[in-house]
């Protein structure tokens, strides 16, 4: 094997045997089942096991996300706190506002649990030098005999745990009605993590992020359109977030 310092990442991913697609690699929803998810996760765990070696020339360029999604999450919870203070002091109150004070309380609910080992797990990744795929979704790995991607651009250093959560919440918003609790601990075993990053997950899968999204839209926004259309946004957006698991 070539010296792993003087490689790309990409000859890196190619040396250990990993090929590159360019062709559309799709899985209808109905094929989404636990079974295929909890193969995805060892998917994932392989690539994870095969990027923590990586030191070549590249390092340097991938982007460190440790901690920006918790980060992401405390801004959008700051911006709805500081539209409801501003819509008390002048008297605003609608079931706008009632709905976005209902979804600040679960935002702060998880951003709470998910804060309760938070600096532990972070000194973890830090030392551990983990890399996360970005995007671990079926059209972009999967395995045929050998494993496959197909876009390397978001890989970055990142705790494990924003992997399972990314990859999670984009089935959520396909797939509402599977056992994610079960599936959270499957991806907690084959990861070999602890009931700390267990916890964490299911906190941050919790996080209505598609609602506190289109909240932040209409905050920055404004009036660009009748406050209606943000309802409609926001309840379709509910369903996808779906029901909190802590």
């Amino acid at each position: 094997m070539n010296n792993l310092k003087t490689i790309s990442l990409r000859q890196y991913i190619e040396i250990n045997g990993i090929n590159f697609f360019k062709d559309a690699h799709t899985i209808e929803r109905k094929q989404i089942t636990e079974e295929c998810i909890i193969d995805q996760f060892y998917i994932i765990n392989q690539f994870h096991n095969i990027l923590k070696e990586y030191r070549g020339y590249d390092i340097k360029n991938i982007d460190n996300k440790t901690g920006r999604l918790v980060e992401k999450y405390k801004m959008e919870i700051r911006l709805a706190k500081r539209y409801i203070k501003s819509s008390r002091e002048n008297n605003t109150s609608d079931d706008f506002n009632d709905l976005l004070l209902k979804y600040i309380k679960r935002s702060e609910n998880c951003i709470i649990e998910a804060s309760r080992n938070y600096v532990e797990l972070i000194k973890r990744s830090m030392k551990d030098e983990e890399m996360c795929l970005g995007n671990c979704y079926f059209d972009n790995i999967y395995k045929n005999g050998k494993l496959f991607i197909k876009d390397i651009d978001h890989i970055c250093f990142d705790m494990l745990e924003i992997d399972a959560i990314n990859f999670i919440d984009k089935i959520r918003m396909e797939k509402v009605n599977l056992n994610w609790e079960k599936l959270i601990h499957e991806y907690i075993c084959i990861e070999k993590l602890d009931v700390c990053s267990e916890d964490f997950i299911k906190a941050l899968v919790s996080y209505p992020s598609e609602v506190m999204k289109w909240f932040k839209r209409y905050i920055k926004e404004g009036e660009k359109f009748p406050k209606e259309y943000y309802m409609k946004k926001i309840e379709r957006a509910a369903k996808k977030d779906g029901k909190s698991i802590i």
